[in-house]
């Protein structure tokens, strides 16, 4: 009787296990084909499109501690009033005492986009703002997120990147962020 027992739980396990794999399998095949449809989105939007001058306002740069917790994760924001702007850069220098003086943007004819990866556990995450475009009346901003490698040497201290930039207000008011996320390579530690 309990060896009978035995192979019927040994069975068991065998499928749960073949299940498991399958599924594990199946789920990194779609994750992978997915990243790799939206990489072909995002190459065939900007190689159609006009491309549209920004400059940066403001940026992190590593081991610059700022932000308020309110902003733990990825933020995507397109600011159009200097109400709005105000609010986030006070949220955003929130650690720091004093303040530094906002930037001067003229909401008559510019507006802001940002980008905020939020909260991080470490240094060594950069957001940054590659690219902005019109095509078939969408505007496109491309960014690209970096984050430390296995065994990187990071400050160990709580940072929040973001990327802040101006446009003229006069682009098409349907946005698309386009999201692209790489691993920073890091030396040797035997080197």
């Amino acid at each position: 009787m309990y060896v009978l027992i035995q192979i019927k739980k040994d069975n068991v396990m065998k499928k749960l296990i073949t299940l498991t794999l399958l599924f594990f399998v199946v789920f990194a095949c779609d994750s992978s084909t997915s990243i790799e449809e939206e990489r072909d989105e995002m190459n065939e939007f900007f190689e159609n499109a006009e491309s549209v001058e920004f400059e940066t306002v403001a940026q992190t740069v590593d081991q610059e501690t700022s932000g308020s917790t309110e902003f733990e994760e990825n933020q995507e924001l397109v600011i159009k009033t200097e109400q709005e702007f105000r609010e986030l850069w006070v949220d955003l220098h929130e650690q720091q005492s004093p303040v530094p003086d906002v930037p001067e943007i003229n909401f008559d004819n510019e507006m802001v986009i940002a980008v905020l990866m939020g909260v991080q556990n470490t240094g060594g995450y950069f957001t940054t703002i590659e690219e902005v475009g019109v095509f078939e009346g969408v505007t496109g901003i491309k960014v690209l997120e970096t984050f430390p490698g296995e065994g990187c040497f990071t400050a160990q201290v709580l940072t929040m990147p973001y990327h802040i930039v101006r446009v003229s207000n006069e682009l098409p008011d349907e946005y698309e962020f386009f999201v692209e996320r790489a691993q920073i390579a890091c030396p040797d530690d035997e080197e």
